[in-house]
């Protein structure tokens, strides 16, 4: 599989490989530089901060430095790290406008009852990526296929006039016996002006089998339907066909990596 392929599918295996050529710091890094084990700074009492395992963190839990197993976790999400929706919905953003991190807000502007804007908050950007723009792409091709592809994990929400961008994700917790489930969709819409970041996320009772393929992405998908209903149908352009062409084009890991 190519990198395309393996987001569109999902496929834990390649990214434990992936994760195991790249290591623990510079997964680490870019995973604090997308704003995930952070809070994010919005005026909500209730967030929680979140984690991103460290080999410190790992030393002061378990006493050993990063090993094999957690760093092909840490390549999935899974393993003790902890994600919020809202650190999930902020990182969807800076893919979708291109690499700039913002401060996440609550209020856009306050006004009178006479609708006179008395104040505006600008939009802050809290860190600049700097991602390449073939990175950008394949990460954006990726995420179209995981909705429309043909062997995509997030069918369920794609719509018919807007394209949407969007990535699956499940994870387990709890005891054996009791474990549960947590379903996510996260991604951004429409793909070629986005206006939406998103990030869904249920919480399975015990015992109870929820994915992000069947659980979460009907729930993003009814609510994009609901946003975009009066959007005309997609058009594809020439350029688009073109840059939309077969996953044999797609670069590999190998060939990302010279």
């Amino acid at each position: 599989m190519n990198f395309r392929q393996a987001l569109e599918q999902s496929c834990n295996t390649w990214f434990y490989q992936a994760g195991q050529k790249i290591g623990s710091r510079a997964l680490v890094s870019w995973a604090k530089r997308l704003g995930l084990g952070a809070r994010t700074g919005i005026l909500l009492n209730g967030e929680a901060e979140g984690r991103i395992p460290t080999d410190d963190y790992m030393e002061q839990t378990y006493h050993r430095h990063i090993l094999g197993g957690d760093l092909a976790n840490l390549s999935i999400g899974q393993g003790d790290i902890l994600i919020s929706p809202l650190q999930m919905a902020q990182a969807m953003g800076a893919i979708a406008n291109g690499g700039i991190l913002y401060q996440a807000q609550i209020v856009r502007q306050v006004q009178t009852l006479n609708n006179e804007v008395v104040y505006m908050y600008n939009p802050r950007a809290k860190d600049i990526l700097k991602l390449g723009s073939v990175t950008l792409e394949e990460i954006r091709k990726g995420m179209i296929g995981v909705v429309s592809g043909a062997n995509g994990t997030g069918g369920a929400a794609e719509l018919k006039n807007v394209k949407v961008a969007g990535k699956t994700g499940t994870a387990q917790w709890g005891p054996k016996k009791k474990e549960r489930t947590a379903a996510w969709f996260v991604g951004f819409a429409p793909v070629d002006a986005p206006k939406y970041a998103f990030a869904a996320l249920y919480e399975g009772a015990p015992g109870e089998l929820a994915h992000g393929g069947t659980v979460a992405a009907p729930m993003i998908g009814d609510l994009l339907r609901e946003l975009f209903k009066g959007e005309a149908p997609a058009k594809k352009s020439p350029q688009q066909d073109e840059s939309e062409d077969t996953d044999e084009n797609s670069p590999s890991m190998q060939d990302q990596s010279n």
